[in-house]
């Protein structure tokens, strides 16, 4: 009588050894949810029912808010992991590289925080409009050693910096290109009735591209547009900049005391303006942003828009050059006497594989004319015995007689 009662009741109220309030208890999936039993499969369907209906009346509203918190923090992971896995292996591969942009922002920075006295965030605002090359013009440089620092900084910022900037950003930017191209064919295998992703690929592979950075590049435009039409409606701006353009008298307590104030505005249009004109480099510099909300957003928002434009431009010029007549190989059409002549390397009247190939790389412009220059002096030098044909063991030979010239020089240098 009293065993069946203590089974009962130890499944209805189980043992706090497993508190259910704990995220990482609640997403593991060999574990009963929060709202129901660890007996609940084996438990009468009304007694359950009941349990169930209790919890929720008690503490429903808080695991609710802590699986959403568990389900947002998931998603964020796995959006996120990639990310810092995919940047964490560029950093391997070029350390030095890592080092040196790291040496050089800080530098700017510093050196701007110290000559024109400008605020830690106004001072890397300059630094990444240097980088991304937009150069808006907005903060002047006006000390002559700045000057003459940022003449020599902007150079080596544009090799190093940019250049390490171009390779982690692209290599992020190509990654999402590449999932999302992945998803597009498997829905043109699915819709179009393909054989394979591979044959999707071969159809479809440069408009899924040009697709894909398209989207890229307009979520980038739309991106500054709200933000700046809604963060920057009105702002005084801050410090130099403030000073600069004449707005001390302006008081930014609410958007009417802002533009009565004679504060900066921001439309839609203009929002949409700035925008385009920001990451595609232009940077006119009448629009910009002013305040520090808005210059905190532009440090990342200008990096990766700039990107994200730098892929557009290239997907649309492939497909563009890819469509061009231009570029389909010609075959027999395209050969008269004379030129049938220029191909015959060897003047035997007979046009081989190799020489027609030779041919429409030279035409079309896909390997320059000294690269085949120097393929054929390294072929010649294989070719020991000039009979056109080039044997294992002549290779050997070449590099024995290659290997025995640098020993010579290098005893020579020796010597001497």
């Amino acid at each position: 009588g009293t065993t069946p009662h203590i089974l009962w009741t130890s499944m209805m109220h189980p043992s706090p050894v497993f508190p259910t309030s704990i995220p990482h208890v609640l997403s593991h999936p060999s574990l009963p949810r929060s709202d129901e039993s660890p007996v609940s499969k084996c438990a009468s369907p009304v007694k359950v029912g009941n349990a169930r209906m209790r919890k929720s009346h008690s503490d429903g509203s808080s695991v609710s808010l802590v699986q959403s918190w568990v389900a947002a923090s998931e998603m964020v992971h796995e959006k996120v992991e990639p990310i810092c896995r995919q940047s964490l292996r560029v950093c391997k591969n070029h350390p030095l590289l890592v080092s040196a942009c790291v040496v050089m922002v800080a530098l700017g920075v510093a050196i701007g925080m110290i000559v024109e006295e400008w605020s830690f965030l106004t001072s890397l605002y300059v630094i990444v409009q240097i980088i991304t090359t937009i150069g808006f013009g907005d903060v002047v440089v006006t000390h002559w050693l700045m000057q003459i620092f940022m003449a020599i900084y902007v150079l080596l910022s544009l090799i190093i910096v940019a250049n390490f900037l171009n390779i982690m950003i692209g290599a992020i930017i190509q990654q999402h290109i590449a999932k999302f191209q992945d998803k597009l064919q498997r829905m043109e295998v699915a819709a179009k009735s393909l054989k394979s992703r591979r044959e999707a690929r071969q159809k479809f592979g440069r408009l899924n591209d040009v697709i894909i950075s398209s989207i890229l590049f307009a979520v980038a435009i739309a991106a500054g547009t709200v933000f700046y039409a809604t963060m920057e409606r009105c702002t005084c701006s801050y410090g130099n900049t403030q000073r600069a353009y004449g707005k001390d008298a302006c008081v930014e307590d609410s958007h009417e005391t802002c533009v009565a104030t004679g504060g900066f505005q921001h439309s839609w249009v203009t929002a949409f303006y700035m925008s385009v004109i920001t990451i595609t480099t232009v940077g006119f510099g009448d629009y910009t942003p002013k305040s520090s909300w808005g210059r905190l957003f532009g440090l990342v928002w200008m990096t990766l828009g700039v990107t994200a434009t730098g892929s557009f431009i290239r997907a649309v010029s492939q497909a563009f050059a890819e469509s061009d007549k231009s570029l389909e190989v010609s075959g027999a059409e395209g050969i008269d006497e004379q030129i049938f002549k220029e191909i015959d390397k060897n003047g035997d009247g007979h046009l081989t594989k190799a020489e027609f190939t030779r041919y429409i790389l030279l035409k079309h412009g896909f390997l320059p004319r000294e690269v085949l220059r120097d393929i054929d002096e390294k072929y010649d030098a294989m070719d020991v015995f000039r009979t056109g044909k080039v044997t294992f063991e002549m290779i050997k030979m070449t590099a024995s007689l290659k290997a025995e010239s640098c020993e010579d020089v290098n005893g020579a240098t020796t010597a001497d």
